[in-house]
């Protein structure tokens, strides 16, 4: 198979394997469109190496994969599962440093996350996945100070 023959990575779900992970990934992405809303969250930064969507990205599943913090979250920004989860190109060794997280949410535009929320809690609400009463209706917030 010849290059041009090759599909684009980039359309396949996150470049999983077949495991739970890569079923939840592939209904977040088929049902919310987790990939298109990362991509609309930017930051004030000019010129980033890192660009804010794969940002938004890692923390997104630093939360999922419930890792307590950006220390515990250092090593796996080197590990290629972890790369290709977030959607970084394939040929990225290492994702960026948490310093660089940290800076990239400082200065991260706050409309564009909240869009990003309020769109998955929309579509979560209207297909009725919030059914087990108020404490069903809870949500969390991470905050790494």
């Amino acid at each position: 198979m010849n290059q041009i023959d090759r599909p684009d990575p980039r359309n396949e779900v996150w470049h999983l394997g077949q495991g739970p992970l890569r079923r939840l990934v592939s209904y977040g992405q088929r049902v919310y469109a987790l990939r298109e809303g990362m991509e609309g969250v930017w930051d004030g930064r000019e010129n980033p190496l890192v660009p804010a969507s794969l940002v938004a990205g890692a923390v997104f599943f630093t939360g999922l994969l419930r890792i307590p913090n950006f220390n515990a979250l250092e090593p796996r920004l080197g590990e290629p599962s972890f790369v290709r989860l977030v959607g970084a190109p394939m040929d990225v060794g290492r994702l960026c440093s948490a310093d660089t997280l940290g800076r990239s949410l400082r200065v991260m535009d706050l409309q564009t996350v909240r869009a990003v929320s309020v769109g998955i809690l929309g579509k979560a609400e209207r297909n009725k996945v919030f059914r087990e009463g108020w404490h069903g209706a809870l949500r969390y917030v991470t905050l790494d100070g």
